[in-house]
């Protein structure tokens, strides 16, 4: 008895995997591969014949950033985080922001009159009439389409220009590039320059509430009598620091600074033969000037807190004073020693000077204990006025403070505007200028071919394995055996009737949608989304 062909098929099919079996599956469903295949190639044949040309110029710039460490500069690290990878992001950010805001895109769209050409092609083509808001609306959309921002290295940033006419491209990127390096330098000058007013209105503010915090502590100490409280300097703040200072002052002068005085009048008398006349040199005017300068200034230095700026400015001040006595003390010498060597001369000159100065500490020493008295006898006599005069006091320190660091603040502030006017800080400048491209970057051909080869060879199998994983029917009389669990003992040949026609039909009616709606969205992708990316 002959056997049955397809029975003897199935016995002969291994029930694993069999590659045969798979390629027999697949070739029977070609056409759903070559068919969507083709038809990508196709349409992305069509999208290089017909997509517009498009050609890019481009500039490169180039971010310069001096790390610096200065009292009077404002280090530009510190505006952005001490990483630089922190310092490239927050630069591109910036640049970005400038490139795509709308002050920006339109100014160019106004210098260049790109609005007017926008008008003018809309009304040519029938478009109606259309307003010079809506124009530069439009100018200023179809230039940010046409601008690009891409970094190409570390601080160094491409501004690329994309337009279906390459001179155009070329001039519209030479132009965006300058005006935009202006931009950004005047960016960063007027974010200083708003700092700085916003510092001065401050600073005049706060001189503001100076001056009247100056003037009712001046009517207050005004209005207390002359023997509660003699002196205004001395407050509970100052007072700890003011006591110690007066002793470390008052031992000096009493030990190591007379011992000093006294070797020197020894020397001043041998160099005489007598006592050293002192007291004429201490009635001389210019001197007497001098010395009622020297301790009004000595008091407001013993009462003055070293952490204050004021300190700084007494100590200067102080200095000068000194310089002058000296320089005073020299003429006078000259003038009644003219007979007298210059070694010893200049022992005489150290010996009245040391006098006359030692004289003015003396009197700022009994000066400020006169005070510190006052004040602790007030302290015990009026609380109430004492609590208050601190409190004024507390605010005129606190308001100086206040001045002086805003006065600070405005002089680094107006430093590091001068220096982002110069090479200094964050500068930008344009390493590569552009240049006309004359070969369009789009349609990429090669490109659009490789994506079209991967989107056809993806498509067509897919479209295959999705109709192997639908297809229900039993293929071989084992996989019949297997499913069903019982035994073929024969088979008939297929009979293709008129239901069979319209189910096989229906099918593939349903087969031809799914792949021309494949084929849909693959087109509209090659021909309408990839341009319009890409331009």
């Amino acid at each position: 008895m002959a056997m049955d062909p397809f029975l003897e098929e199935g016995q002969q099919q291994a029930s694993s995997f069999d590659i045969g079996t798979l390629w027999r599956a697949f070739w029977r469903r070609k056409l759903l591969f070559l068919v969507p295949f083709v038809l990508c190639l196709a349409m992305a044949a069509v999208a290089i014949k017909t997509m517009t040309p498009i050609y890019a110029s481009r500039g490169q710039l180039l971010i310069k950033t001096d790390f610096y460490r200065s009292q009077l500069l404002i280090d530009p690290a510190q505006s952005y985080g001490v990483r630089a990878r922190e310092l490239e992001r927050e630069v591109e950010v910036e640049l970005g922001t400038i490139l795509t805001s709308p002050q920006f895109l339109q100014a160019v769209v106004r210098e260049l009159d790109l609005d007017k050409t926008v008008k003018a092609s809309i009304e040519a083509g029938g478009g109606g009439t259309v307003s010079e808001t809506r124009a530069v609306m439009i100018a200023e959309a179809r230039l940010r389409r046409m601008i690009r921002l891409e970094p190409s290295g570390n601080y160094m940033y491409d501004i690329e220009v994309r337009d279906t006419d390459p001179q155009r491209a070329y001039d519209l990127a030479k132009y965006v590039v300058s005006r935009f390096v202006d931009e950004y330098r005047r960016a960063r000058l007027a974010s200083r320059t708003s700092t700085r007013e916003f510092l001065e209105t401050q600073k005049a503010q706060a001189e503001g509430d100076l001056a009247a915090v100056e003037k009712e502590l001046s009517a207050f100490i005004t209005n207390m009598a002359a023997s509660d409280y003699l002196d205004g300097r001395v407050n509970s703040g100052n007072l700890a620091m003011v006591e110690e200072r007066l002793n470390r002052v008052q031992g000096r002068h009493e030990g190591a600074d007379a011992a000093e005085f006294n070797e020197l009048a020894v020397v001043a008398r041998r160099i005489l033969g007598s006592d050293p006349p002192a007291g004429g040199y201490s009635r001389d005017a210019v001197i007497r000037a001098l010395m009622l300068e020297l301790e009004d200034l000595g008091a407001e230095l013993a009462t003055t807190a070293e952490s204050v700026r004021e300190y700084q400015e007494l100590e200067t001040r102080l200095g000068r004073l000194r310089v002058q006595l000296n320089s005073r003390v020299e003429e006078l010498v000259s003038a009644n020693h003219p007979a007298v060597g210059i070694m010893d001369r200049s022992r005489l000159v150290q010996y009245y000077y040391q006098y006359l100065y030692r004289s003015v500490e003396l009197q700022v020493l009994r000066k400020v204990q006169r005070a510190v008295a006052d004040y602790r006898r007030v302290m015990v006599q009026r609380p109430l006025q004492t609590s208050r005069l601190d409190e004024l006091q507390e605010k005129l320190e606190a308001a100086r403070d206040l001045v002086g660091n805003l006065e600070q603040e405005i002089t680094t502030q107006r430093m590091s505007f001068e220096a982002g006017m110069s090479d200094v800080g964050v500068t930008i400048s344009v390493r590569r200028p552009p240049v006309p491209m004359w070969s369009p970057v789009e349609p990429d051909k090669k490109k659009l071919a490789f994506l079209a080869g991967v989107l056809a060879f993806g498509l067509g199998t897919g479209l295959v394995v999705l109709a192997m994983f639908l297809d229900r029917s039993f293929k071989t009389v084992a996989e019949i055996e297997q499913v069903l669990g019982i035994r073929v003992i024969g088979t008939l040949p297929l009979v293709q009737d008129v239901h069979f026609v319209r189910r096989r039909r229906r099918r593939l009616l349903r087969w031809v949608a799914v792949v021309l709606g494949i084929l849909a969205v693959a087109a509209v992708g090659l021909l309408v989304v990839y341009p319009s990316l890409n331009m």
